[in-house]
This record gives C-alpha cells, structure tokens and sequence, in this order.
C-alpha cells in the first residue's frame, strides 16, 4: 500500500542530489546545495559547470517528483510473512 499523500512539504525540502549514466557508472550527475553539475560531452571529456536553481525551479522539481511518486514510501517497512526463520543451535 502506498501512501497517497506526498509526506514531505516543500518547505522541508532542502536539497536534490540528481546522479545518472550507463552501468554502474554515475559520471553525470548535480547537486543542488552546491550547484555542481557535472556531465561527460560527446567527446568523452567531463564538464563541470555551477548551476544554481531558483526556489521556484526547485518547487518545480518537489511537485514533479510527488507526481511521479518518488516521495511514496511503503506504510510499513516490515517483513509481513507471518513465518520467521530461527535458526538452529547445537
């Protein structure tokens, strides 16, 4: 069951650490405290520019991310099976 309601406020919203590329590799990548954005171009050379976002850009983000369902987050973090595995002692 996930939770309908986005349970962050935007006013509790500090930062977006954004990271993506191919495998296992995460070489593209902002920050949005810091600004640092960081991408490889089509000649394989990393770029690293600051870019800030405006609150509005930000809030943006928030309710792109709440759509998206990115702040929904299961009710119960349990495990539900009703049997438990004991391990055994000799």
């Amino acid at each position: 069951m996930m939770v309908k309601n986005a349970p962050y406020k935007f006013s509790e919203f500090e930062s977006l650490t954004f990271k993506y590329g191919l495998g296992d590799s995460l070489v593209n990548q902002y920050n949005s405290k810091t600004g640092m954005y960081q991408y490889v171009n089509h000649k394989d050379s990393i770029i690293r520019k600051t870019v800030k976002l405006t609150k509005d850009d930000l809030l943006i983000l928030h309710r792109r991310a709440a759509q998206l369902g990115y702040w929904n987050f299961p009710s119960s973090i349990v495990n539900e099976e009703k049997t438990k595995t004991n391990s055994m002692h000799y």
